[in-house]
């Protein structure tokens, strides 16, 4: 998210295109460029900020940026709504406009990704220039972060 003209979107839309599945990101950026301080994890409703020199100290607040809230509420909502395609009690969730649980959505897409269903989780935390790959662990999944 750091290289000039990073554009996870665009990418996204090729998978989708190119690759014909159900690609969704688990993240939105904050920032881009020189501006990236981390990400609003989806799943877990949070943001992740990597701070510190070269970004090692990585800081989860509940709090959502304001400027991203409605953005990051539309593809939190975009992330889910493959998920009702591959797991019945994720449509059912789906069609009462319930929120799925964490453990839910954990359980669902580790499932479809073993069993290479047409979801693919698009994570946004690797950097191309500064060195911000910090390993972090959150429900069993190892993830880097910058």
């Amino acid at each position: 998210m750091d290289r000039p003209g990073a554009n996870p979107w665009r990418v996204i839309g090729q998978i989708r295109f190119k690759l014909r599945i159900a690609a969704a990101a688990v993240h939105v950026p904050i920032g881009v460029e020189d501006q990236f301080r981390g990400v609003v994890d989806l799943m877990h409703w949070k943001a992740v900020y990597n701070e510190g020199e070269k970004g090692v100290n990585v800081v989860e607040k509940d709090e959502i940026p304001p400027e991203l809230l409605d953005f990051a509420k539309a593809k939190r909502a975009e992330f889910i709504e493959p998920l009702a395609e591959v797991n019945d009690g994720m449509v059912e969730l789906f069609f009462n406009d319930q929120e799925p649980t964490l453990e839910q959505l954990v359980s669902i897409i580790c499932h479809a990704t073993i069993e290479n269903t047409s979801i693919q989780p698009v994570k946004k935390r690797e950097v191309a220039f500064v060195s911000k790959d910090v390993p972090y662990e959150k429900d069993g999944v190892f993830y880097k972060v910058g």
